[in-house]
């Protein structure tokens, strides 16, 4: 029902929208267990993308792009906040290094979760 609504939230269905979030939330809850809490929040941020998309304020932030600078200081904020990521690209970083060592001659990488950032860590 979650990814219902977010397609529909994404196609600006409000009417389909509407409906499937009033049915989630009938279902979940802040306090609950953590299906419940992440239903919440996640509703919680459909309904927030929904009432922005309305505005000009939101049309106004979507109309400006943002420079490969500040896309690489938000990452880097990020990765202060959360040192598992950075520790991951170390080590993956690491490994790529120790295989590079060894003389081979090709060493093909393939990061598909982190391909535009993984190398600012």
């Amino acid at each position: 029902m979650k990814s219902l609504c977010a397609q529909a939230v994404a196609a600006n269905d409000q009417r389909s929208a509407i409906n499937l979030l009033k049915q989630i939330r009938e279902h979940v809850s802040p306090t609950g267990d953590g299906m419940q809490r992440l239903a919440h929040y996640f509703s919680a941020g459909l309904e927030a993308r929904m009432a922005g998309s309305r505005t000009e304020v939101y049309k106004a932030l979507l109309s400006r792009s943002t420079s490969a600078a500040n896309v690489l200081k938000a990452y880097h904020l990020y990765l202060g906040c959360c040192p598992f990521l950075k520790i991951s690209n170390f080590l993956s970083n690491k490994t790529v290094l120790h295989t590079a060592q060894k003389k081979k001659k090709k060493l093909h990488i393939v990061d598909e979760v982190n391909k535009k950032l993984a190398g600012c860590s």
